[in-house]
């Protein structure tokens, strides 16, 4: 009877051992897609900078989108079931919050602060007053109108993830320690240029 008892025992430490080797499996491959994701949204970033720095409108929006294209696929891993049950397991739940959290802030500022900024610049700089006349005229007073409105738009999402990100938790990892401060230093720039060009404007 005592040999029965230590196989069942056994065998029921055998399961929760595979399953929590499944599980730890399914959340590292679940890491590693959010973290290729986030690397190609950093990537079209950084051409998005590049081609406004050059004017290159167009493509700086199209870099633009698929950047938050990238960020919304990280977001909507780390919101799957695996990142919910590790956010409740004590040495790794501020790590996952961190992760979630600074990955949706970034989301949203792209999404709504950036793409709107950048598209109305766009369309404001696609404007041909010499060969199109008044009519082109009241069309850039148009689109100048939407991109005030657009950069004072983008300023209260940015001043939002300015709170937002204050209250992301430290994480246990370096790297998300410093994703974060990353962060927070590119909304302080933006808020600063949103300031100056509103004063300007």
């Amino acid at each position: 009877m005592a040999t029965k008892k230590s196989h069942v025992g056994r065998n029921v430490l055998l399961v929760i051992l595979v399953v929590l080797i499944t599980y730890g499996g399914i959340l590292a491959w679940s890491a590693y897609n959010v973290r290729g994701h986030a690397t190609q949204a950093s990537a079209r970033m950084q051409e998005c900078v590049a081609q406004i720095q050059r004017e290159d409108l167009g493509s700086a929006y199209a870099s633009a989108q698929t950047a938050e294209h990238e960020l919304s696929v990280a977001k909507s891993e780390l919101q799957g079931w695996q990142w919910a049950l590790a956010s409740h397991v004590p040495v790794v739940c501020d790590d996952v919050r961190c992760a979630q959290q600074s990955t949706d802030v970034a989301d949203v500022l792209v999404r709504d602060a950036l793409l709107p900024v950048i598209g109305q610049a766009r369309d404001l700089a696609s404007v041909d007053v010499a060969n199109e006349g008044i009519g082109a005229l009241a069309s850039g007073f148009t689109r100048l109108t939407a991109l005030v409105g657009a950069a004072s738009d983008a300023r209260g999402v940015v001043r939002d993830g300015k709170v937002r990100v204050a209250a992301i938790p430290k994480a246990h990892i370096n790297e998300l320690n410093e994703l974060v401060k990353n962060l927070s230093e590119v909304i302080d720039k933006a808020d600063s240029a949103l300031g100056a060009a509103g004063a300007a404007a």
